[in-house]
């Protein structure tokens, strides 16, 4: 029956799924200084976006994606826009 293998992804990463959890979630807004925090896909995207976010807190980000270019770039932007090197 592969409907029950199936019916569990489907709720889990649809609309139903995110809407049952996102009572869970709260906002990172505390000070991660002395924090080690790792991001991947960080040289766009959701990535670049939570890597800029967790160092404008203070984490020290370690930041990894597939192409070298864009994530230097990307850590270029970190660093000027928030001051974290």
């Amino acid at each position: 029956h592969l409907y029950k293998a199936l019916l569990p992804i489907a709720y889990d990463f649809g609309k139903l799924g995110y809407n049952s959890a996102r009572k869970k979630f709260r906002v990172i807004d505390k000070n991660l200084r002395n924090k080690n925090i790792l991001v991947t896909g960080a040289s766009s995207g959701i990535g670049f976006e939570t890597a800029l976010k967790l160092a404008r807190l203070g984490a020290n980000i370690i930041i990894v994606a597939k192409n070298e270019a864009k994530l230097n770039s990307a850590r270029e932007k970190i660093i000027l826009e928030t001051g974290n090197e």
